[in-house]
């Protein structure tokens, strides 16, 4: 697990947390792999996972338009996790894409078993969120 929390540390969603917080993270996600051109998740549909692109890129279409390009250190699924459950767009992988995700009920355990890591996950989350919404 200690090679997960050094990988954890490279990207800047979870590069504010000290070793112990990361390592609890790492507790929490496990890595995924999607061919070029595989969808990740589709829009409208139930929303369970939340992402974090360690490399590769998708992109990210709402009702077919394209509205951005996410790469490495990049997160997409977060809205349907922490918000309603559906999701908003469609993710695309552009490039073969390795990915950390998190399950919604593991974000929900890591709420209530770390509070204090999870709170510092939601404020970068939302910090970020709330940054790409400005575009």
């Amino acid at each position: 697990m200690s090679d997960h929390v050094e990988e954890l540390s490279s990207i800047p969603l979870f590069s504010k947390l000290n070793y112990r917080e990361r390592e609890v993270i790492a507790g929490f996600v496990s890595p995924a792999s999607y061919k070029a051109g595989s969808s990740i998740v589709r829009e409208g549909e139930s929303g369970r996972s939340f992402y974090v692109i360690t490399s590769g890129s998708v992109e990210v279409t709402s009702e077919g338009k394209l509205l951005r390009v996410l790469g490495a250190g990049d997160f997409f699924g977060e809205m349907a996790v922490l918000g309603e459950g559906s999701r908003t767009a469609t993710v695309t992988a552009r490039s073969d894409v390795e990915l950390w995700a998190m399950l919604g009920a593991d974000l929900t355990r890591l709420n209530s078993d770390h509070p204090d890591v999870a709170a510092q996950l939601a404020a970068a989350v939302t910090g970020r969120s709330a940054d790409r919404s400005q575009e």
